[in-house]
């Protein structure tokens, strides 16, 4: 598994529509996306940025950095470079008019003082927790999201069977892990893995 990974436009599209139709149901006006995790499930790309995602309309994605590989990754039509994220007042209410009564955050992963942060920087009236949103959005896969998981189990398989190759006495743990993290580097593997949580 080389070269560009790209998560396809309508799947991205397809996860915006569906957590919208639960910001809508929920009466929440907007969502306030940060970590880096659900970033990359709703826009294809993991650099850091914002997702400000309307009830209803077209997102934007607020990238810090690095915003030209955002636009590479990312299908979303509105991809705006900040330079600070103090910015994001003003560039929202660019996008989107002014400030949103409710809007929703995901407050199973953000920590207290970044939520304290976004909270004064978008001053809405009233907050939500999106997370229940988000899971029950991310529960439901779709085919293209089986055909990863798959392709990812037969990697694990072919990494472990590897495993076995090289183990050898006198192999000291360090040199196993180097052995086993390049070969798995050489099939596509990033070198971290990357789960929903705070960290």
């Amino acid at each position: 598994m080389t070269g560009l990974f790209r998560v396809p436009n309508r799947e991205i599209q397809d996860r915006i529509r569906r957590l919208q139709s639960e910001l809508q149901q929920e009466q929440i006006e907007a969502a306030f996306i940060a970590q880096r995790v659900d970033l990359f499930y709703f826009t294809g790309t993991a650099q850091n940025g914002y997702l400000y995602i309307p009830a209803q309309g077209e997102p934007a994605l607020f990238v810090r950095r690095y915003a030209p590989r955002a636009r590479i990754e990312s299908g979303l039509e509105w991809i705006v470079e900040i330079r600070s994220v103090k910015e994001l007042t003003d560039r929202i209410v660019d996008f989107f008019g002014p400030g949103r009564a409710r809007i929703g955050f995901e407050l199973d992963v953000l920590p207290v003082r970044e939520f304290e942060y976004y909270r004064s920087l978008l001053a809405p009236s009233d907050v939500a927790d999106i997370s229940p949103l988000i899971l029950k959005v991310r529960s439901v896969k779709s085919c293209w999201e089986l055909a990863q998981m798959d392709a990812a189990a037969s990697l694990s398989a072919e990494t472990f069977a590897h495993m076995r190759t090289i183990l050898a006495p006198g192999l000291t743990e360090m040199a196993f892990a180097g052995l086993v993290e390049a070969y798995a580097r050489g099939r596509g593997h990033g070198g971290m893995l990357m789960s929903r949580s705070a960290a």
